[in-house]
């Protein structure tokens, strides 16, 4: 009786060993596959993400040296802010001055392809306290000089989303940001990376915040002729009554 019991257990046991072994074998073959299929995903959503956190954690001077020793190449940083000196915005809604605009440029080889990321940051210093519609982030290029690949939205706190990619091919990719979701402490992002980009092409993006003084009010967006002679494409928002606006703008040249 013994001996069955130890003959029984050793079946047991290599039963086990082998059912293990079965599904490592399905989770590793899932995972490869995960990873071979979203490999080129996951290399720019990381590249991206370590442009965005190390701008906003280090002192500019300080970003190349960081980047480099991941492979990334920085190109430019420029950041715009506005300041309303008049004072006659509300006190209801954000102000320009609340807000700073970053549009970084990098580049970085991947399987002997040449990628330049343009990513716009949005840098909040207060807190929303009466949100408007959703607000608009642009990133514009000229698409006779740089050739779209792909978009991504930061997908932290949920408040950036792609509102319209329609017109990649004349160099414009829209986004949403929800400012509801603006605090003090987020830094919400987007980026579209782009392949064969030429010296002297110009980038650029727009930063348009609504706000409403009587009710919630709407705005909705149309795509128009940018009046930039090398950026093909821009946006404009339609309001609705007691609903208004404000926009920042920074452009950059890849060099």
């Amino acid at each position: 009786m013994l001996s069955f019991k130890k003959h029984y257990s050793c079946i047991t046991i290599f039963l086990l060993i082998s059912l293990i072994v079965l599904m490592s074998g399905i989770f590793l073959n899932s995972v490869n596959s995960f990873c071979e299929e979203d490999y080129d995903d996951c290399a720019h959503k990381n590249n991206i993400s370590l442009i965005k956190d190390t701008f906003i954690n280090n002192e500019k001077d300080e970003v190349q040296s960081i980047l480099s020793d991941y492979g990334i190449i920085l190109k430019e940083i420029k950041t715009v802010e506005y300041h309303d000196n008049e004072g006659q915005i509300s006190t209801y809604y954000l102000k320009p001055d609340s807000f700073k605009l970053s549009i970084i440029l990098a580049e970085k080889y991947i399987s002997g392809q040449n990628y330049l990321y343009v990513t716009a940051i949005v840098d909040p210093k207060i807190n929303e306290v009466f949100a408007g519609p959703l607000d608009y982030i642009s990133i514009e290029w000229n698409p006779n000089k740089g050739e779209y690949y792909k978009s991504y939205a930061d997908e932290d706190n949920n408040i950036i989303s792609k509102a319209d990619g329609s017109r990649v091919k004349d160099g414009i990719m829209l986004f949403n940001l929800d400012d509801h979701k603006i605090f003090d402490w987020t830094v919400p992002s987007c980026a579209v990376v782009l392949k064969n980009h030429q010296k002297g092409l110009l980038c650029g993006t727009k930063f348009t915040h609504t706000y409403t003084t009587l009710g919630a009010g709407s705005a909705s967006f149309e795509f128009t002729d940018s009046r930039d002679t090398e950026l093909r494409t821009t946006f404009k928002l339609n309001l609705s009554k007691y609903t208004y606006q404000w926009t920042l703008w920074e452009d950059i040249v890849y060099e």
